[in-house]
């Protein structure tokens, strides 16, 4: 099931993730979600093709230009912004795509599940992600 991988990976030493629609701007939640990661140690990077810097690490256009193969990428962006980030990752890219309130619709969906095998949509990382770490 897709949840509890997702779940695995939060409690997992090594797993590397990434916020999808990261910003410098410490009221949105692509902010709040990157600092939840920081906080916890946890292996982030932010992603988003406006560039700049979030919380002192630089930002990456697109998930594929991470340095680092990415375990689960986390979208706080509209879904229109979800589809475009989707449609440069290859197959098998992710081992999980999370999707916030929000960022997702019927479309979002079905092109995640044409790359990744694993999709979670419906929760929130923090409220989940708490429980288990």
């Amino acid at each position: 099931m897709s949840l509890d991988l997702a779940l695995d990976l939060l409690k997992t030493p090594g797993s590397r993730f990434a916020v999808v629609g990261a910003s410098a701007d410490s009221t949105k939640y692509g902010n709040v979600i990157f600092r939840w990661f920081q906080r916890r140690n946890l292996t982030v990077f932010p992603v988003n093709p406006r560039g700049g810097q979030v919380e002192g690490v630089d930002v990456r256009a697109t998930l594929v230009t991470c340095p680092e193969c990415i375990d689960m990428a986390v979208f706080v962006t509209p879904p229109e912004a979800s589809l475009k980030v989707l449609a440069g990752v290859p197959k098998g890219a992710v081992r999980c795509l999370w999707f916030q309130e929000g960022s997702y619709n019927q479309a979002v969906l079905e092109a995640a599940r044409a790359v990744c095998d694993h999709v979670v949509h419906g929760n929130c990382i923090m409220v989940v992600g708490n429980r288990v770490i």
